[in-house]
């Protein structure tokens, strides 16, 4: 097994840059997952960072190439689910979604209106400038998911996902997707990752993959880079 990325998710306002900076110089595995949202409410919360710091990330990313994947939520992926149409993102976050080499789209599809033809014709057209595409892969997303594998081969990462930013943690992993980048989330921590990982290990073999975490690396919801740095020198042995 070969970890692809360590994907830490949830940087924001009271994230140092200088601190990502510094840790993707010693971890050059590390991929910065940055949380976006329409919704109004949501960007006054933690894990939502505002466009001025995005905008500060953007020129010490466009310096130093930061491995960076935008996790889009609510009415960003509404609109590509029902309409295969991406204009609400690019309207609000511009330019910015340049410094993004993927994008995670979060959704929960039993719960939303889909229109599984238009979605993956999005998908195939690659409308986001050759970006990879993270799909989660959970029992919410079923229709999606059969319909997506049903076709030919689309160019997406599947996340197995079932704690949605909970952080619990798996009762047993599964394989990897066959033929696609397989990612795994749910609980995963400085505490308890090594653990995880050779339970992992069991299912995918020789596989390379992806993890990612957010809950477990944070203290009163604020990200911990202290923890954030102990789970990353956990994951090295293993990048």
């Amino acid at each position: 097994m070969k970890l692809k990325y360590v994907t830490i998710t949830g940087a924001d306002d009271n994230t140092g840059i200088k601190d990502l900076l510094n840790a993707s110089k010693h971890y050059p595995f590390v991929e910065w997952g940055i949380l976006f949202s329409p919704n109004p409410e949501r960007k006054k919360t933690d894990r939502y960072p505002s466009k001025e710091w995005c905008i500060e990330l953007a020129k010490a990313s466009n310096t130093n190439k930061l491995n960076l994947s935008a996790h889009l939520c609510g009415g960003y992926t509404k609109e590509m689910l029902e309409f295969g149409q991406s204009h609400l993102v690019r309207r609000e976050l511009g330019n910015l979604l340049k410094i993004f080499k993927r994008a995670q789209l979060n959704f929960n599809a039993s719960s939303r209106k889909v229109d599984l033809g238009l979605f993956y014709n999005f998908l195939t057209e690659n409308q986001m400038e050759g970006r990879n595409f993270i799909i989660q892969h959970n029992k919410a997303n079923k229709i999606v998911l059969d319909y997506l594998l049903q076709k030919n081969h689309v160019d997406v990462h599947f996340l197995y996902d079932s704690s949605g930013g909970r952080g619990t943690i798996p009762q047993t992993y599964q394989g990897i997707v066959p033929n696609y980048l397989t990612g795994y989330s749910g609980g995963l921590s400085p505490d308890n990752l090594e653990d995880c990982l050779f339970k992992i290990k069991g299912v995918v073999a020789d596989s390379e993959i992806w993890i990612d975490t957010e809950t477990g690396v944070r203290t009163d919801d604020k990200l911990d880079m202290d923890k954030v740095i102990s789970f990353l020198d956990r994951a090295k042995k293993f990048a």
